[in-house]
């Protein structure tokens, strides 16, 4: 599942990161998107003007992505939907063990920092995928294998239990365990 963490309040301008908190193999194979949404808001009484952004993972899974953002007028927001982060196909074949790094968003005036922020990052496996409760990745799946049939075998088999947690037994009996 995708997550969503602001920026904690350090000045005046807050980040907003919706993306995937995981990078894996199958991910970059299949060109789904890690973040899906970068979004600025100028808390302060000013205009900021000519913002270099720059999203970065450690460790480096791909070429920085940088963009120029000429104004966030004050109060107001300003979404990036389109932030491109190519994942290196070597750099994640050659992980072996899940491990733990970050998604870091600088921004930039001129050479002072405005804001940057640091999110949790898990690194799986080039062998592991997340599992169906990563809709992205079971979509990349099936449009890349194009499987004639599917058998979907996850269910609730307790009675009692589908009656206490019904939203539960319908999320596990639709979308898998």
């Amino acid at each position: 599942p995708s997550i969503s963490l602001p920026e904690p309040m350090a000045s005046n301008l807050r980040i907003d990161v919706t993306y995937d908190p995981r990078a894996y193999f199958a991910m970059q194979q299949n060109s789904v998107p890690m973040v899906q949404l970068l979004r600025l808001t100028n808390l302060g009484d000013e205009d900021l003007v000519d913002l270099d952004v720059t999203v970065a993972t450690v460790p480096e899974l791909a070429a920085p992505w940088t963009r120029r953002v000429s104004a966030v007028p004050h109060g107001a927001t300003y979404n990036l939907p389109d932030v491109d982060l190519h994942l290196r196909a070597d750099a994640l074949v050659a992980v072996t063990e899940r491990t733990h790094g970050s998604l870091r968003v600088s921004v930039k005036q001129g050479e002072t920092v405005v804001a940057e922020t640091e999110l949790p990052l898990d690194v799986l496996a080039y062998n592991e995928w997340p599992g169906a409760g990563s809709l992205p990745a079971v979509l990349a799946a099936f449009d890349r294998a194009r499987p004639s049939v599917v058998f979907h075998l996850a269910a609730q088999a307790l009675v009692r239990a589908s009656y206490e947690s019904p939203l539960e037994t319908f999320s596990t009996n639709v979308m898998g365990t």
